[in-house]
């Protein structure tokens, strides 16, 4: 497996603790866009190609899994020009983007193109899409853009209802036990397997407003701080992207 982010993502330190010595491959973001060669070939719908880490050539096909919790924030040296430098941030990019959203292997996540240009508006239609899939409405609180440069929302507002969506399982947090959430969950799951497919997003946290007997969709982090998260729970989210990924 292959995870991009930093080294110190408790998520990322877990799935290491899984997967054991060789298991789990690291790249950071400057890592990833600065000094890591890559070939990618696409015929058709088939994609081939490989990875060099640590001058070890990977094919794609050996990839088990990525787990993507990367903030965009590289960039070129300012001794560059400014139309340089964004003509190859954009085309890197470009590049990524094409690879990884093209690899066979399961890819949490495997975000659309407005993720990676730092689209504003990204995060909203994630909403939009969930509550028009699930039929239901958006609280009036939530957060409209995607903080820009950031890795996190932050961690799950104690006043709303939250559960941690890995695949097609459903993750309760530790010492919340709501029916009421995890029955609607449950409830919908084929609709949130549509959602998942069509957006590629395989891990996320759900939040929920409730009011009585009723759930408002609140957030959706589809890259979700564990950094105060219980440790019980971190460790089910890692080991259903290992089982998954297996």
């Amino acid at each position: 497996m292959i995870a991009l982010g930093p080294r110190d993502d408790v998520l990322v330190q877990r799935l290491n603790d899984y997967l054991g010595p060789g298991g789990l491959r690291h790249l950071d973001v400057t890592t990833l866009f600065g000094s890591t060669p890559f070939s990618t070939k696409r015929c058709g719908r088939d994609t081939s190609g490989f990875l060099t880490l640590n001058g070890i050539r990977i094919p794609y096909a050996e990839i088990k899994g990525v787990v993507i919790r990367l903030p965009l924030t590289w960039s070129l040296s300012y001794e560059f020009d400014l139309q340089d430098r964004m003509f190859v941030y954009h085309e890197t990019l470009a590049a990524w983007f094409s690879t990884i959203s093209n690899l066979a292997c399961p890819v949490f996540n495997r975000f659309g193109l407005g993720w990676w240009l730092q689209d504003t508006t990204y995060h909203l239609r994630l909403l939009q899409r969930l509550a028009f899939q699930l039929a239901m409405t958006i609280s009036t609180d939530t957060p409209s853009l995607f903080p820009a440069h950031s890795l996190f929302f932050g961690s799950p507002n104690p006043c709303h209802d939250s559960a941690y969506l890995v695949g097609e399982k459903i993750i309760k947090r530790e010492g919340e036990e709501d029916s009421l959430l995890f029955s609607f969950l449950s409830d919908k799951a084929a609709m949130l397997a549509d959602w998942q497919e069509s957006e590629g997003i395989l891990l996320s946290r759900l939040d929920f407003l409730r009011k009585g007997n009723q759930l408002q969709l609140s957030n959706i982090d589809p890259i979700p701080s564990l950094h105060t998260e219980h440790p019980g729970t971190i460790d089910r989210i890692a080991k259903t992207i290992v089982d998954i990924c297996q």
